[in-house]
């Protein structure tokens, strides 16, 4: 039972990965990146907070499923960045 949940576990891991290593794929994450992750999740309302922290968080699981390192991670940022501005 354990094995086949730890399989379909890693199939699911390795659907993530062929998915979001097309470039379309890179492009959605990076628009993920750009509308989720770099701008504040203050504000007076803390029902808006926890809904803007669950949205980052989404991003952070998928980056962390895709394997994605910090130096990758700070290329993709700066990438947003220069097309946010």
């Amino acid at each position: 039972m354990a094995d086949n949940q730890e399989q379909e576990g890693l199939d699911l891991i390795l659907a993530y990965r062929q998915v979001f290593s097309t470039e379309q794929g890179k492009k959605v994450i990076d628009d993920l990146i750009k509308r989720f992750m770099l701008r504040s999740s203050m504000s007076l309302d803390p029902h808006q907070i926890a809904f803007q922290e669950g949205e980052r968080n989404i991003v952070l699981m998928l980056l962390h499923t895709l394997n994605i390192d910090e130096e990758q991670l700070r290329e993709r940022i700066k990438h947003a960045k220069k097309k946010h501005a």
